[in-house]
């Protein structure tokens, strides 16, 4: 089985849309929910923890 990255949908996008959010011009692609999520919520601060097992 052959696995392609999904480079619409990924880690680098997800801190785009927050760099977006908070009103910086982000380099690439934001993701559409995670954008309307922060517009909806609007947080004072945004966390990000990240595990990889």
């Amino acid at each position: 089985m052959k696995v392609k990255n999904n480079y619409q949908e990924c880690i680098t996008n997800f801190a785009c849309s927050i760099e977006k959010y908070f009103g910086l011009t982000p380099k690439h692609n934001t993701l559409t929910y995670i954008d309307k999520l922060l517009a909806e919520k609007k947080p004072e601060n945004v966390v990000v923890i990240l595990f990889d097992d």
